[in-house]
């Protein structure tokens, strides 16, 4: 009696394990299934390289309010840290347009043109010195430490102001593309000068920097979007990017008329613009794109 009940126990044991391993490898190819199907749909999605700047803000305002929604195969918005991310990005196909500027995209382009630009955001840059340094003047910019990217439109920037201000002294152009590094890098006194643009600009003005150059002076804008060049061959794309530049440029719209308090839950969570920043931010011209 005893031998026969152990049997049937082992016998429903071992048809719970079999139930068991069954079930786990099902659960399993399940996941495995619909890994590959949201891989399947991101890859046909529009994908959207965005940093914390201004010239962004119209992809945040165009999302909440619905300007993408025909995008075909829907969208996806990717906040990267900065300009060389994206550009990156944009080469690898991770995403399919993207925040740049024409300097970036000419030095992509000096070999093959992998790189479209989109219209101008008119996004501009201030040049800012550390408090500490007493720099008043681009011509005292001799012995210090510059941040700006590499081949960019500040790196362009720097060579123009220096060129218009030359001094005796060698200035060090340092390379820190993340633009919230960089003002952080301001704020703990360990750079003596940098371009910014809104809104970090305004954050470190209200820490008490100074502003020396504004790139609004020299009659340059710089700031774009970009796309893959190969991607206007494509009739796919070239539908997603068409609803994207109509979202976007519908958002600049209501942001040109409307003004930024009127969207400062979105300044708050996606460019971090506090109560504080907010009042302070100045009226900003946002620039249409094409495609």
């Amino acid at each position: 009696m005893k031998k026969l009940t152990y049997l049937c126990l082992l016998a429903v044991t071992v048809s719970m394990m079999a139930a068991c391993g069954a079930s786990y490898k099902e659960k399993q190819a399940e996941r495995d299934s619909l890994n590959t199907e949201k891989m399947r749909k991101e890859k046909k999605a529009l994908k959207i390289a965005v940093l914390p700047t201004m010239d962004c803000l119209p992809v945040w305002v165009a999302v909440d309010a619905g300007y993408f929604k025909d995008i075909p195969d829907s969208f996806l918005v990717k906040p990267l840290k900065s300009q060389i991310d994206i550009e990156h990005a944009l080469l690898d196909k991770s995403v399919d347009v993207g925040a740049s500027d024409t300097m970036r995209i000419d030095f992509v382009n000096s070999k093959e043109p992998l790189l479209a630009a989109m219209g101008n955001t008119e996004l501009y840059w201030l040049l800012i010195t550390n408090k500490g340094t007493r720099v008043s003047d681009p011509k005292n910019l001799g012995d210090k430490l510059v941040a700006m990217t590499r081949y960019s439109a500040t790196d362009w920037l720097t060579d123009q102001v220096l060129a218009a201000h030359p001094s005796s002294a060698t200035t060090f152009k340092i390379q820190v593309n993340d633009v919230e590094i960089r003002l952080q890098m301001l704020q703990n006194n360990a750079m003596d000068a940098m371009w910014l643009p809104e809104p970090q600009a305004t954050m470190a003005l209200m820490g008490g920097h100074k502003s020396i150059a504004d790139s609004r002076k020299m009659k340059t804008y710089l700031s774009t979007f970009a796309m893959r060049t190969a991607d206007k061959e494509d009739a796919r794309r070239n539908r997603q990017v068409g609803v994207f530049v109509k979202g976007y440029n519908r958002a600049c719209d209501s942001l040109n008329k409307h003004g930024l308090k009127a969207y400062a839950p979105l300044l708050k969570e996606h460019l971090g613009v506090d109560e504080k920043t907010l009042p302070r931010l100045p009226k900003f011209k946002f620039g249409k794109i094409s495609n």
